[in-house]
């Protein structure tokens, strides 16, 4: 074996490694005789790294996770600043020290860590070239965190309150992910001109600014949790949108102007507190997939949806289907389960070859269902839970 590409190495609570080749490991000293040709390192569930890191100059990408509840202090060693060919560094689950050794990493352009206190990010602020940074557990977002101007990547979480306007002047970023206990997002997010996938996720959400709307690039937008009870009028504005997700927040109502969503494909509005469905919603001619699941519809308006493939209503209270369902040729799954159906709905014996249904945990007689399986042995019915579970759809 002339050398080692790609090493991983799972070191159970040893409360220090002297050197890689003293671990016992011999994987590990096998690498360290040939370091040069290490590229890809992970280490996971050790307590301390060795100064030997130094010695694998060519190493590309380097991960270290801690995977217990506990999060042990974990301090960078000097040594480290020699892996000048650094482009990738992961360490989850420590608490950092010594963090003035990553302005060291010249070519470091992803950087996932997380930090307990502001100072820790200010030695990460060095970092020009980063593109990619996911940081956790901070309690406040910088301002100077619009220094990271080639950013295209970006994730913070923690218990941060406010969003600030400086960290809308990252032209280049692409994803966007806020985690945290803030009400509102600026109104420059709408200027973010490269922005396209926009994730949000705060208890205390209770407003979207209008700008959000006016973006030309925005395609995926995420909010999840909060109190929010509208979407703006001025989601018309977007006609770039492919991917809406509104989920768990306090929403009573949909707005008729979704109909200008021409280019939408995927809607998540599950969890929320809606009561109807606007028929505006038929003119999103694109919807692939609609997700109303645990909402308090009870009608399902007439929609003339050709390309509509998933259709979930699961948690409801729906009484029946309409007629309309028939011509959606390309829907391969329905569900309806946890509603208030006592009969089958007779619609369902037209639905397309092949269809996945959810009837569950509603009243519909089982001698009704067991000759419908007979009639239709090409639709399978799915049990609980099923579109819960099926993540490439939300």
């Amino acid at each position: 074996m002339k050398g080692i590409h790609a090493l991983w190495v799972s070191i159970l609570l040893l409360t220090n490694i002297p050197s890689f080749g003293q671990s016992g490991n011999k994987m590990l000293a096998l690498a360290l005789s040939n370091p040069d040709t290490v590229l890809h390192l992970n280490l996971d569930n050790i307590r301390s790294i060795p100064p030997e890191i130094g010695e694998f100059s060519n190493l590309l990408s380097l991960r270290i996770f801690f995977q217990y509840d506990s999060m042990p202090v974990l301090a960078l060693p000097d040594e480290l600043a020699k892996c000048k060919n650094l482009q990738s560094l992961e360490i989850n689950g420590y608490q950092i020290e010594n963090p003035s050794v990553l302005r060291k990493l010249e070519n470091l352009e992803d950087l996932d860590i997380s930090l307990s206190n502001q100072n820790q990010f200010l030695e990460v602020i060095k970092l020009i070239k980063l593109k990619s940074l996911i940081l956790g557990e901070i309690s406040e977002i910088p301002e100077n965190i619009s220094e990271l101007s080639n950013l295209e990547y970006l994730i913070l979480e923690g218990s941060f309150q406010r969003i600030p306007k400086k960290l809308c002047v990252l032209q280049k970023l692409k994803k966007l992910s806020l985690i945290g206990n803030f009400s509102t997002l600026p109104v420059e997010v709408g200027k973010m001109k490269s922005l396209e996938h926009l994730r949000v996720i705060s208890k205390e959400l209770n407003r979207l600014p209008a700008a959000l709307f006016k973006s030309d690039s925005l395609e995926w937008l995420i909010i999840q949790q909060g109190r929010l009870k509208t979407i703006p009028k001025k989601i018309s504005k977007n006609n770039h949108l492919k991917y809406l997700s509104v989920t768990q927040t306090s929403l009573k109502k949909i707005p008729r102007q979704i109909k200008h969503l021409t280019q939408l494909e995927r809607l998540n509005l599950s969890r929320n507190m809606l009561t109807r469905i606007p028929e505006e919603i038929e003119y999103c001619s694109s919807l692939k997939f609609l997700n109303l699941s645990y909402n308090q519809i009870s009608e399902i308006p007439l929609m003339d949806m050709g390309a509509m493939e998933a259709l979930v209503f699961g948690n409801n209270q729906l009484t029946a289907l309409p007629i309309h369902l028939r011509d959606m040729t390309s829907l391969r799954y329905l569900d309806i389960s946890a509603n208030n159906f006592k009969l089958l709905p007779e619609i369902l014996y037209d639905l397309a070859q092949n269809a996945r249904i959810g009837l569950k945990e509603n009243e519909i007689p089982e001698n009704a269902i067991s000759e419908f399986s007979q009639q239709r042995p090409d639709i399978k019915l799915l049990p609980p839970g099923f579109f819960q579970d099926i993540h490439q759809f939300w």
